[in-house]
This record gives C-alpha cells, sequence and structure tokens, in this order.
C-alpha cells in the first residue's frame, strides 16, 4: 500500500500552464499591416515618398511580405527614374501569385486610395522599422532561450553566455 501523501511529494512536477504562459504564447509579433499599406500608398501616389524612407527601410522590414515585394518593385521603378504606381506594377505583379490571393492590381489600387502625405511617409517609414527590430529582439530572446534549453556536452552555459 502507498501512502498518497509521498505519491504526491515524488510525483513528476507538471508544467504551469497558468493565464500569464498563455498569455505569452498568444501573442502575435509586433506588426502595423495599415502603417505598410498607408506607406505603400503615399508612394504610389507620390514616388518622393519613398525616398524619405529608402535610406532606412528594407523589403525585409515589412511584416506582410507582399508588402515588403511591393516597396521593393517601387524602389527598383524609381531608382531607374521611372514612375511607380498601380498601372506601372500591374505588369510587374502580374505573375505573382500572392499578391492575386489579396487582389492584384485592385489591390494595388487600393493601397494607392490610402492617402498618406509624403511629410508623414517618413513616421510611418520610422514605425514599420521600429516594429522589424523589435520582432528581430523577440527571435533573438526566442534563440537565447532555446539553446539554454539544450544541453550539450560541449557547450556549457558560460560559453553560452559570452
Amino acid at each position: 500500500m502507498t501512502d498518497p501523501n509521498l505519491d504526491a511529494l515524488f510525483a513528476p512536477l507538471e508544467p504551469d500552464h497558468g493565464a500569464d504562459t498563455e498569455m505569452v504564447l498568444d501573442r502575435m509579433a509586433p506588426h502595423n499591416f495599415e502603417a505598410e499599406a498607408a506607406l505603400l500608398g503615399a508612394i504610389l501616389n507620390n514616388n518622393a515618398a519613398y525616398e524619405r524612407v529608402s535610406d532606412i527601410l528594407r523589403p525585409e522590414h515589412f511584416a506582410d511580405g507582399r508588402h515588403g515585394r511591393i516597396f521593393e518593385a517601387c524602389g527598383k521603378l524609381i531608382e531607374r527614374g521611372q514612375l511607380a504606381n498601380p498601372v506601372t506594377l500591374k505588369a510587374y505583379f502580374k505573375q505573382d501569385e500572392h499578391l492575386a490571393e489579396i487582389g492584384g492590381a485592385q489591390y494595388l489600387a487600393e493601397l494607392s486610395n490610402n492617402l498618406v502625405s509624403v511629410i508623414n511617409a517618413s513616421d510611418y517609414g520610422k514605425l514599420v522599422y521600429d516594429l522589424y527590430l523589435r520582432r528581430e529582439l523577440i527571435e533573438l530572446g526566442e534563440e537565447v532561450v532555446n539553446e539554454a534549453y539544450q544541453y550539450e556536452l560541449d557547450t556549457d552555459a558560460t560559453n553560452q553566455i559570452e
């Protein structure tokens, strides 16, 4: 016969799945699709907006990969001295199935309807970049945590910290 008190004492520990843990797991990476769309709308309406953000922004900074591809295409056209707008980008994205999923040329037209002034474009660009940096910090933190959980004979905790 076993003692229930002793059994409970030596029972394997169950992970605590409290509300705090669930809240962390349910978080979405920082992003603002509306700011991305507004910035692209500003660029499509006035290509000078691209010049205000091209020093800090890269396509990979956009949380929505489609927005990053649109930004990249705008940049290629603008840097060649061409106009980037829904009409000139339509042919570029004709074969892009990911853009087709969200409306293709119609989506480009919707973006251009997001009227944001060129003056505000740099603020939106800074926001997109800041959110990108936050996503990168989260990814870095997750890598550190995952490495700390891996116990390997040739790597001790001191080396992981350094």
